[in-house]
This record gives C-alpha cells, structure tokens and sequence, in this order.
C-alpha cells in the first residue's frame, strides 16, 4: 500500500494502525502463547501488561526465583512494610503488596527484603521527577558495605520502585538537573 499526500492524515493514521495491528502481536496474545497465561485469567493489568503478582508467580515457577525468598517477603510486609515506612523528613510511605511485589523482583532485593525498609529511613534527599512522581536516593550501611539506592515515589506517598545502584550512577543522578524537593 502506498500513502500519497491525497490521503488525508487520520486516514493513514488509522491505516498504519492497523497494520501494526496486525504485524505486532499484543504483550497479552504474546504472554498466551508462551504459556504465562490461561485464556480467561486475568493474571493481565489493564493494557495487557503483566501484574506484578503474576510476574512473581511466573519467576517462582520458572525457577528464577525460590518460593521461600518471595514468603520472607510477604512475612515482612505483613509485621511492618503494610503499616508504611516513615522517611527522614517524617512523610510516611505506604506500600501495597503489589508495590512489594514489584519490588522484589530485584534479586538484591529478594535476598534481603529488609533493604525496602532501610532504603525507604535513609533517604537523603527528594527531587522532582516526571508527572507527579519524586525520586529519592538513599545511603545506608549493611555489614558488607555501603548500599545505595534510587527510589520511584508515587502521588499519594506510594511506593513506585527501589532499585540498588553503585557510586558512580548516584553521582550522574545528582548531576541531573531536578528540583530539590528536600534533603538532609
């Protein structure tokens, strides 16, 4: 098919979509035909993205990730993560347990769940970051050395994302520029 300038452009917009339609298949067929998913389950999020409850179920059933690693998880938010976790500057983080769940797909993270915990008390500074959502970096010492990490807040004071990062990644973060929301 040949889009000339005659056509008009919702026109070939609506074209085009439909033939990438058709040439890509979506992540919910793709998630079917590899087996992640039974027609009729809803293991899906809206869009056809996989929850972060079925992603941890489908990496505990692959062998990526061990079944006692995710129940140490879960005992964890259940004594103390469910009830939030207060930050330096005193606002109160909630993590739900699909938060949990997102979380922990990190192996550093699901070998030692407790870092949600630590990561989230020793917030040295909070930014600005895309649309409603604040990055805050962390620094905290564990017997085996110095951790770092770079935290996703959500409106609402809700847990996004943690992810553990190294020296040199913190350094190229605070050389971005970003509103200073608060810090130490």
């Amino acid at each position: 098919m040949k889009l000339g300038p005659t056509v008009k452009w919702h026109g070939r917009e609506r074209l085009l979509n439909t033939c990438l339609r058709r040439a890509v298949p979506s992540e919910a067929s793709m998630a079917q035909r590899r087996g992640w998913v039974v027609p009729g389950e809803r293991r899906l999020m809206e869009g056809g993205r996989e929850s972060p409850q079925a992603r941890v179920e489908r990496l505990v059933a692959t062998g990526h990730m061990p079944r006692e690693a995710v129940t140490r998880a879960e005992q964890l938010w259940a004594e103390r993560l469910h009830l939030g976790v207060r930050l330096p500057n005193g606002e109160t983080i909630q993590i739900t347990r699909d938060d949990l769940y997102h979380v922990i797909v990190d192996d550093r993270i699901w070998r030692h769940p407790e870092r949600i915990e630590a990561a989230l008390e020793n917030v040295f500074e909070i930014r600005r970051a895309t649309g409603e959502r604040r990055q805050a970096f962390s620094r905290w010492q564990e017997a085996d050395g110095e951790q770092l990490a770079y935290i996703i807040l959500e409106l609402g004071s809700r847990l996004w994302s943690l992810h553990l990062i190294d020296d040199r990644r913190l350094r190229r973060y605070l050389r971005k520029e970003g509103e200073v929301l608060w810090n130490t």
